[in-house]
């Protein structure tokens, strides 16, 4: 059986945020837009989903989009507590191609060649 896609919108920019009673603007990551917009599974077994993060420029030319460190962390928290996990993330790099990676080692090793800039809302 084909394990589900997690589906992502476009990065959330300028988007108002609520933390503790105070709007920020900030702008939010598409991986954690849809962390955020994915529904509580109602099954009590664990739901296995992968993860496509793809980023394209204006010219159609694919660019690096590995989830950030934060996003990591961001999903690998709040995916569980909905009753999912994220087996592989495939995403795009710099030289155009399409990467598989397992996401527990992204989780394990917690680094990556892609930090964002600035303190986003996963922190």
């Amino acid at each position: 059986m084909p394990i589900p896609v997690l589906k992502l919108a476009h990065n959330m920019t300028n988007t108002p945020i609520r933390r503790n009673g105070r709007i920020l603007d900030a702008s939010i990551h598409a991986e954690v837009a849809a962390t955020m917009r994915l529904p509580t599974n109602p099954r009590r077994r664990i739901k296995w989903l992968n993860l496509v993060v793809i980023r394209v420029n204006s010219s159609g030319e694919l660019r690096q989009s590995k989830p950030c460190q934060d996003c990591i962390v961001y999903m690998h928290t709040h995916i569980a507590e909905k009753g999912y996990r994220i087996r592989d993330v495939y995403y795009s790099d710099s030289t155009g191609h399409i990467i598989k990676e397992q996401f527990s080692d992204m989780v394990a090793i917690r680094h990556t060649l892609y930090h964002t800039r600035g303190n986003r809302l996963t922190r």
